[in-house]
């Protein structure tokens, strides 16, 4: 870069010189190849376009061409697409044909079907209608005796978790007065530091104020002496003339005085620095303290009141959990009352049924065997069923026995025992029992980790 005259000012002869710059070759080569470069920039750009843009028929010949060849793909396709829904429609036509065909036969089907399970059904009902209110009666005995021995073993497991609940939240209540004391006992602590703090504090600017005191002190009393040396330096100039040895004295003494002087008011400066160092030291330790003293106890104030209000959601939290437990308890004792209730209007009206059938059919003539057919009875399935004369065998007797008419529920006593019944019942008594106490084992696992940290 050339050297331009205002650039820079020029403070000897050389202001007055009426030389101007001077610009060599470099200076013009500079210029010439940077406009050679742009030249060819523009050539090479030219150039580019013009391969690119410049045979714009040939292309859109090449995409007419291209369009021509889709189009006639696409009405080729649109004929192969006539030809099979022709083909299709011809299918659909003579499938509908066959389809009404076959309409009408499952129709006439359908009646001569209807007929017949209606005349089976019609012959059938009378010997199912005995049957099935027997094996009505005896569900409506066994659900009775399964919810007799299930609803103790459900009430009792949740009167269990109303009691671990009401222990939970006891223990978390004690959790939280003894945190709520130790958290008091440090804030009274930090309260305490705080105030040894601010006696510090008040000792130290005391000694702070003593130590200036002294300075004071110091100065005042190194003036007279300094003035003193004044003087007396003074007197001794103005004096008489002396001989040549009294004035070297006075010199020598001078020069020695001066230093000694000098060393000890520089020691008690540095005795003063030093002391003034200390108090100030011990003042900005003692700031820090106190700085980290204030805020150790805001962070113990705020952790306060984070635990109480902790604290508080917890409690309110775990009242709205066990008051959720109380409700869903109660509802489902409800429930099961309701259910109990269900099920004895269901027996009662099961008792009720069968003693009208009782009353409504005649009772059984001969204790033999029965015959296909016969008026006797109205189960023509009971061939090979053997009879039932109400001993103590079979309480509640089969289905179709001719003297289960005597008595529904088979004795009057009351219910049937556990060796009454099958042993499909007995297996199914066993795992519902058990499925009772796998949960009751989940509750009392799944409670103690709901216990709050």
């Amino acid at each position: 870069m050339e050297k331009n005259p205002y650039s820079m000012a020029k403070l000897s002869l050389d202001t007055k010189s009426g030389t101007g710059p001077k610009r060599d070759c470099c200076f013009y080569a500079k210029y010439f190849f940077l406009f050679l470069s742009l030249i060819q920039f523009l050539i090479i750009l030219g150039l580019v376009l013009f391969m690119v843009y410049g045979k714009p028929e040939e292309v859109t010949k090449k995409r007419l061409e291209g369009l021509s060849d889709q189009v006639e793909q696409c009405r080729k396709k649109s004929a192969d697409l006539g030809t099979e829904i022709a083909a299709l429609k011809r299918q659909l036509n003579s499938s509908r044909a066959e389809s009404a065909k076959t309409h009408l036969e499952a129709t006439r089907i359908n009646n001569t079907l209807k007929a017949c399970t209606f005349e089976k059904a019609k012959m059938a009902d009378q010997q199912k209608n005995q049957g099935y209110t027997q094996k009505m009666l005896q569900e409506c005995i066994f659900n009775f005796q399964i919810l007799n021995m299930t609803c103790p073993v459900q009430l009792s497991s949740l009167q269990d978790q109303l009691k671990m609940e009401s222990h939970i939240l006891q223990e978390s209540k004690e959790t939280h007065t003894r945190q709520a004391q130790a958290l008091q006992e440090r804030l009274q602590m930090a309260e305490k530091e705080r105030q040894d703090c601010q006696v510090e504090k008040m000792h130290l600017q005391k000694q702070g104020d003593t130590y200036r005191l002294l300075e004071s002190r110091v100065l005042d009393a190194m003036s007279p002496v300094r003035e003193a040396l004044r003087g007396a330096v003074d007197r001794t100039f103005l004096s008489p003339p002396h001989s040549c040895y009294d004035f070297s004295t006075i010199h020598q003494a001078c020069l020695t005085l001066g230093p000694s002087l000098q060393s000890q008011v520089e020691g008690l400066a540095r005795q003063v620095d030093q002391k003034v160092a200390e108090v100030a030291q011990r003042t900005a330790d003692l700031e820090r303290d106190k700085a980290s003293c204030g805020h150790g106890l805001q962070e113990l104030q705020r952790q306060i009141s984070a635990e109480q209000e902790r604290c508080k959601r917890d409690k309110q939290l775990l009242q709205e959990a066990q008051d959720g437990e109380t409700k869903k308890m109660y509802g489902e004792r409800q429930k099961l009352v309701g259910e109990k209730e269900m099920l004895k209007m269901q027996l009662e009206q099961s008792k009720e049924a069968c003693l009208r059938t009782r009353i409504n059919t005649s009772p059984p003539i001969h204790t033999g065997l029965r015959i296909p057919g016969a008026s006797a009875g109205l189960n023509p399935f009971a061939l090979n069923l053997p009879l039932n004369t109400g001993g103590a065998a079979n309480p509640i007797g089969p289905v179709a026995a001719p003297n289960t008419y005597s008595n529904p529920l088979g004795r009057p006593q009351g219910l049937p025992g556990p060796h009454t019944l099958s042993t499909a019942e007995r297996m199914r008594i066993q795992e519902l029992l058990k499925e009772n106490a796998k949960k009751q084992n989940q509750t009392m696992a799944v409670k103690p980790e709901a216990r709050p940290r």
